[in-house]
């Protein structure tokens, strides 16, 4: 299977919010999370900054490191040139008195949505006015600038954009004017709204449950889920709710002590042997073998979500 990949912009990367938590989201759900650097001479800066500065061993940087990668590194020479020159455009002013800002007929999709995220700021402020402006078209332009990396990058490695409000109504913009990469991120939403807050979980307890937990299992997991709603996030969120009583109930039936069948077991496992390997003893413990691996495949999924809200929940009471 193709590793899972998400890209998360410079401008993203910026909330705090993003970084206490959404990021430990990425970490546990995608096999690689490819960064923006705002740095290109220090990159290894840019990852401490992105984790908060968490005290960690050399052990689990490594494996962080494994995981949130410069996009840089996964890229072309010529993609990755292009992306980190020098920005010299300027912004569109028309009019009489040059009053206007916005493109006043969008030839491009970054144009529209340019255009589409000035509105949008501009419900929100109530007026966009004096030094207003360009904090508007600033914000507009980082927001569009994200979506036009994402597009590009994902020619070259297939990934998600782990966008901000900003940069989701770029990317709807995006679509209206014209269709944007196509990508499924509903089942992360669904991990996402199943998950509590992660912002109080150290990055070492995070680390600790990325490198035990077979997240590729619960992908698919979700995936078939979300397959069964038809993509309805609402109707996901309720099957895998259903999911999980199911599970529950299964691993309780499943593994219903049955003394009988323990002494049964043990009595026929000890009669002697010659000469040294009793094989009923093998078979038993064959069978034991192979019931925990198939108890795995089925229920790993549902451990390891019960792990990561463990942690939540333990250390949101810690705080």
């Amino acid at each position: 299977m193709a590793n899972i990949r998400t890209l998360i912009s410079s401008f993203g990367a910026l909330e705090r919010g993003f970084r206490a938590d959404d990021l430990k989201l990425c970490f546990l759900w995608y096999d690689e999370v490819m960064f923006e650097t705002v740095r290109h001479d220090d990159e290894d800066a840019e990852l401490t900054r992105l984790i908060n500065g968490d005290e960690l061993s050399r052990s689990e940087l490594h494996t962080i490191s494994d995981v949130i990668v410069p996009v840089t590194r996964r890229i072309s020479k010529d993609l990755a040139k292009k992306i980190t020159a020098m920005d010299i455009r300027g912004f569109p002013r028309w009019g009489e008195n040059y009053e206007n800002y916005t493109y006043p007929s969008p030839q491009t999709p970054e144009q529209y949505a340019h255009n589409q995220l000035l509105r949008k700021i501009k419900r929100e402020w109530g007026t966009i006015e004096d030094i207003g402006v360009e904090h508007a078209e600033g914000r507009a332009r980082v927001a569009v600038d994200a979506v036009s990396l994402w597009r590009d990058v994902n020619l070259e490695v297939p990934c998600m954009l782990q966008a901000n409000n900003d940069e989701k109504s770029a990317i709807e913009a995006v679509c209206l004017f014209n269709a944007p990469p196509t990508t499924n991120i509903v089942p992360y939403k669904l991990f996402e709204i199943s998950i509590p807050s992660l912002e109080h979980v150290p990055w070492s307890e995070i680390v600790r449950i990325k490198r035990q937990g077979n997240f590729g299992n619960m992908r698919e997991s979700l995936h078939r889920i979300v397959e069964s709603s038809n993509e309805d996030l609402e109707l996901a969120r309720k099957l895998l709710s259903d999911s999980e009583q199911i599970a529950t109930s299964e691993i309780i039936d499943r593994y219903r002590p049955n003394i009988k069948s323990a002494l049964a077991e043990a009595l026929w496992s000890n009669i002697p042997n010659i000469p040294f390997v009793n094989p009923i003893g093998v078979y038993f413990g064959a069978k034991n073998v192979h019931a925990e691996k198939r108890k795995k495949q089925t229920f790993d999924w549902y451990y390891l979500l019960r792990d990561i809200r463990t942690a939540a929940n333990m250390h949101k009471c810690d705080a």
